[in-house]
Formats: structure tokens, C-alpha cells, sequence
């Protein structure tokens, strides 16, 4: 039975700069970055506030199956993102906007809560949700 998800993942073209995106802009804190051999780095990150969640900052050029360094690549910025909770979505939203985040959706009231969309350095559509209340 699985008990939890401990990492997701997103391909990066670079990831120093995608480190950076993610710390600067997002606030997130890095949580690991390792060498892995054959110029391959082991990066994570992840919220402050949640520390048993990271999020790997895939290489293109390595990858944990059969695919080609190209058919990663050609997956940056198309693959799905996250849901991300935040408790003040207005602030939130105004601060990431102030930093330069583009938004794909503006803040909306669904019955389910409060959410707005953004991307990231390379396209991956992420989604803001503040529950109702």
C-alpha cells in the first residue's frame, strides 16, 4: 500500500536557474543538490513550510527510464504542475505578480475555494488554491 508522495517531478532545461526561479520567486528552499555522476545533479526543492515534500528539478540529459535526452526535453514546460495551498491567496498572488510571475488564470471563487494559475520559468502551469472559509 502506498502511504504518501515524498517527490514530484518537473524536467528543467537548467537547473541552476530553475533552483533560482523556484527559491527566488516562490520563496521555496532548496533541499537537495548532489552530484550524481556523468554531469547529472540530484536538485530538490520545496516549500519551507513543508518540509517532507520535495520537488525534483529533473535534467534533461539523464532520467530514471528509456527515454532520450530529447524526448525530455521536448517535455519542459508541457507537463503538468501542482495544486500549491496558500491560506492568503490575494497577497500571495499580488507579491508573485510584483516578482515578475506571469498569470494564466486571475484569481476566481470556485464553490471548492479560492484558486488562480501561473507559470513557471519554463511554462509549467501551477495553481494557487486557498479552500474556502
Amino acid at each position: 500500500m502506498i502511504k504518501r508522495i515524498t517527490h514530484g517531478g518537473i524536467y528543467v532545461r537548467d537547473v541552476d536557474e530553475a533552483m533560482r526561479w523556484y527559491t527566488d520567486k516562490l520563496g521555496f528552499v532548496v533541499r537537495q543538490d548532489a552530484p550524481m555522476g556523468d554531469n547529472a545533479r540530484w536538485v530538490t526543492v520545496g516549500p519551507k513550510e513543508q518540509p517532507d515534500f520535495e520537488l525534483i528539478l529533473q535534467q534533461t540529459h539523464w532520467g530514471p527510464d528509456n527515454t532520450t535526452p530529447e524526448e525530455r526535453a521536448a517535455l519542459v514546460g508541457k507537463t503538468s504542475g501542482f495544486v500549491m495551498e496558500t491560506d492568503n491567496i490575494r497577497a500571495l498572488v499580488d507579491d508573485l505578480k510584483r516578482k515578475g510571475v506571469e498569470f494564466t488564470l486571475e484569481i476566481t471563487d470556485y464553490p471548492w475555494g479560492t484558486q488562480a494559475a501561473f507559470k513557471d520559468l519554463y511554462g509549467h502551469i501551477h495553481v494557487l488554491s486557498q479552500p474556502p472559509g
